[in-house]
């Protein structure tokens, strides 16, 4: 068991392979509400990740790295970058 997690109860695994997340999982994890939609990663032989999916991925994301483009004219930089490329491009045709 990884101790960098605080131990948060068990689970059992059904006849059918179902299981019921602990009461503090679910309080913790908002976003896992019954019908909810979760991707399921096998870490290993004995680890399972499970993800719940966001309603939106639209929403989700929103503004999420307005922050990184703060004082940046995008089209301008967009502009520099496939010049760059433009160049590289012709420098390796010379050569």
């Amino acid at each position: 068991m990884n101790t960098s997690y605080p131990y948060m109860g068990e689970i059992t695994i059904g006849e059918r392979y179902q299981a019921v997340i602990p009461k503090k999982v679910r309080k913790i994890a908002n976003r896992m509400k019954a019908g909810a939609k979760a991707t399921v990663v096998p870490i290993d032989d004995k680890t399972v990740l499970i993800s719940v999916k966001p309603k939106s991925w639209v929403n989700e994301t929103y503004g999420m790295h307005k922050k990184i483009w703060q004082g940046i004219d995008a089209t301008e930089y967009i502009q520099t970058l496939r010049s760059e490329w433009s160049q590289n491009r012709h420098q390796r045709n010379q050569d």
